[in-house]
């Protein structure tokens, strides 16, 4: 390949890759734990995809779904890991990587078992090693539609969610409750560690691709990646 082609193939990936990353301003990386059948697999997917699947096959491992949200004047691409919630599988090496840049989680009980609330602070141990001081967790209920059936009170999971410093919501991925709620609430929590708006603030940060030296900007980008 010719000089001038390898510079003409850099200059188009690199505009490639702005043209790319300009469509959002921040990345958000999540992830949702919990026992396994507590719901996290169909409520990322009822959050990302918009649909309802019944009896939603266990995670193996871990999964994924990218979401694009427009929250507070700013546009996010969310990508939300889903960590199985077989204990064999939480620290394996599979997992300790997808734990890597996560700054917001989902910990998610069934408030018709009891068993998965009482997990609920294992789950909070196993994140917490890994977080940094501005990590984001908010506790998740979910099964609202089942209340009928419910073992553990609003009241009781609202004080445990008090005591360690979370906030708490009650989903149904059945009737979309709260779905879109509790990510936009977790989005809220980790813009507000990250990326304070001052109120004569207008401007997105911004970082730039640069060629041919300081006097040689090509572009510039919106993009914020938090949790990268």
């Amino acid at each position: 390949m010719k000089y001038d082609e390898v510079v003409l193939a850099v200059v188009w990936n690199l505009l490639f890759a702005f043209m790319h990353m300009a469509d959002y301003d921040l990345l958000l990386k999540f992830m949702v734990v919990g026992d396994a059948g507590v719901g996290k697999s169909s409520l990322l997917v009822r959050f990302a995809d918009g649909t309802f699947v019944d009896n939603y096959l266990c995670t193996i491992g871990v999964d994924f779904r990218i979401r694009r949200m427009f929250l507070d004047g700013r546009h996010l691409k969310v990508n939300v890991w889903d960590l199985s919630g077989n204990p064999r599988f939480s620290l394996n090496a599979l997992a300790r990587a997808a734990y890597s840049g996560i700054k917001g989680v989902l910990v998610i009980f069934d408030m018709t078992d009891r068993e998965t609330y009482n997990n609920v602070l294992h789950w909070i141990e196993e994140v917490r090693p890994r977080r940094d001081q501005e990590m984001c967790m908010i506790l998740i209920g979910n099964k609202a539609d089942l209340s009928h059936r419910r073992v553990v009170s609003y009241e009781e999971a609202a004080s445990l969610a008090q005591r360690m410093d979370m906030k708490y919501l009650e989903t149904s991925v059945k009737t979309q409750q709260n779905v879109e709620l509790a990510f936009e609430t977790l989005a809220q929590e980790v813009m507000r560690q990250y990326f304070p708006r001052r109120r004569d603030d207008v401007k997105q940060r911004e970082s730039c691709f640069c060629l041919g030296g300081a006097t040689g900007s090509m572009a510039t980008s919106r993009m914020l990646v938090i949790g990268a």
